[in-house]
């Protein structure tokens, strides 16, 4: 679990929406769309980010998750799929007295993340998530 405080988790939120800026409308050619749901411990993943990172020369490609649906378009290959979720620590403060922002999927789903995925060209690729 990581913990941040308002002003690092505020500049991570910024840092992240600058690299998924690429994603969606402006893919590059020979995207596909890629789409699904993502559940945490039964129940749809209220928000996150998704990333489908290529093991090659295709890229990366990720969105936000939405009340545990997420769409975007990638280019075809194998994917090292991450997710991630932050919220509020409800008994962990900063040294202002402030709550502090954790990281609360596990890094086997992010930062280690084991989970991969090979997206298809021109086929539907669906792909549903269920974290533990």
């Amino acid at each position: 679990m990581i913990l941040l405080n308002r002003p690092a988790a505020a500049v991570s939120v910024a840092i992240l929406s600058v690299l998924l800026s690429g994603c969606g409308a402006g893919a590059p050619p020979g995207s596909t769309k890629v789409s699904g749901n993502v559940t945490w411990q039964g129940a749809p993943l209220e928000s996150g980010v998704i990333t489908f990172r290529g093991t090659g020369a295709e890229g990366s490609a990720g969105a936000p998750i939405v009340k545990g649906q997420y769409s975007t378009e990638c280019l075809p290959g194998s994917k090292r799929v991450e997710i991630t979720a932050n919220r509020t620590s409800s008994d962990k403060k900063d040294n202002l007295g402030m709550p502090l922002v954790e990281q609360y999927v596990p890094e086997n789903y992010n930062t280690k993340s084991e989970l991969t995925k090979e997206v298809k060209a021109g086929a539907t690729n669906v792909f549903d998530f269920d974290l533990k």
